[in-house]
């Protein structure tokens, strides 16, 4: 079995990487490899004594972070998904794309923008 984050066979590297351990919804990984990882949007350690900022989560496109910080930073990028099928997402989608556009809807005419047209 190898740590889902460094690769290495866990059983073979326990002494120099410290005992494995059971991240949910993540896997095992080193206990070394949980102290070092870093929120890749706050920068804070992801595994280890941060409930605060919700539970571990990992994007493979991005990396190991904290569940709100993920969240915060897609509604601070106004970002939802292209190309969409409406009918497709849970009710719980739809309710986080009316705030989404709600938010941008009140930033445009708070600053009385227009929209980029390409």
């Amino acid at each position: 079995m190898k740590c889902e984050f460094c690769h290495k066979d866990l059983i073979k590297t326990m002494g120099s990487l410290g005992e494995p351990i059971s991240i949910p919804r993540i896997g095992i990984i080193h206990r070394s490899c949980a102290e070092q990882e870093c929120c890749e949007f706050c920068g804070e350690k992801v595994f280890l004594n941060n409930e605060t900022k919700g539970e571990a989560i990992y994007i493979k496109s991005v990396g190991a972070g904290h569940a709100l910080c993920a969240e915060q930073d897609l509604v601070s990028k106004h970002i939802f998904s292209s190309r969409t099928h409406l009918k497709n997402i849970s009710i719980f989608e739809l309710y986080e794309l009316r705030e989404l556009v709600q938010l941008e809807i009140n930033h445009r005419e708070d600053a009385n923008i227009e929209p980029e047209l390409f």
